[in-house]
């Protein structure tokens, strides 16, 4: 299971800034619920990825970039 958070700005490393520690907080809690109801529950495999996109539309994925 991969959980992506997307962020926008300028330039990749600015969008990468606008992630903050409490919504990283707010997204592992929220995939803690939704994992719940999955087969494996907590045990399911997971990873939290940041999409990055900067002014032109491209896209950068960081794969588990936190968690």
């Amino acid at each position: 299971m991969i959980f992506i958070e997307v962020k926008q700005s300028r330039r990749h490393d600015e969008a990468a800034l606008h992630l903050s520690a409490q919504q990283m907080g707010r997204i592992v809690n929220a995939a803690s619920v939704f994992l719940g109801g999955e087969p494996l529950g907590q045990a399911t495999p997971v990873r939290f990825d940041l999409a990055t996109v900067d002014g032109m539309g491209r896209i950068e994925v960081l794969e588990g970039a936190f968690g």
